[in-house]
């Protein structure tokens, strides 16, 4: 499967992987882009083929990887936000990712993911081409 992998706003990069090294290589990449201020970047994985319901955006993840959490975001079938059922909520200082130029505001439960689980999952990803099992399911 071909997925493509973007980040950034400007500029905006997007790399076309179709296998799993090539993905982690991309990843490596998105994950150490920051913005001027020093904050990680929020990265998509899509499958350019299919399209959500209602056909306005890819299927894929958005995920953010900060030092010590993740966020992890499915847009397709079953919508929702990734978590790790054993990481508990976010206790620390607040974690923003920068989307497009704009800082999120993630709560204590979007950022119950790992770094190294939030990649597996866009590695899931590609392998099945559904929302990754590796971790559970809300609605944000």
């Amino acid at each position: 499967m071909k997925l493509d992998v973007g980040w950034g706003s400007d500029p905006y990069f997007q790399k076309t992987v179709s296998t799993l090294d090539e993905l982690d290589e991309a990843m490596t990449e998105a994950i150490a882009a920051r913005n001027e201020d020093g904050m990680p970047l929020l990265f998509t994985v899509t499958n350019p083929s299919e399209l959500t319901p209602g056909g306005s955006v890819p299927v894929g993840l958005m995920i953010g990887v900060g030092v010590e959490r993740a966020k992890v975001q499915w847009f397709g079938a079953g919508d929702g936000e990734g978590y790790s059922p054993d990481v508990p909520p976010w206790d620390g200082e607040p974690i923003e990712f920068d989307f497009g130029g704009v800082p999120t505001e993630e709560t204590r439960e979007t950022v119950r993911v790992l770094p190294g689980m939030a990649l597996e999952a866009a590695r899931e990803f590609m392998r099945t081409g559904r929302r990754p099992t590796c971790l559970g399911w809300f609605k944000g």
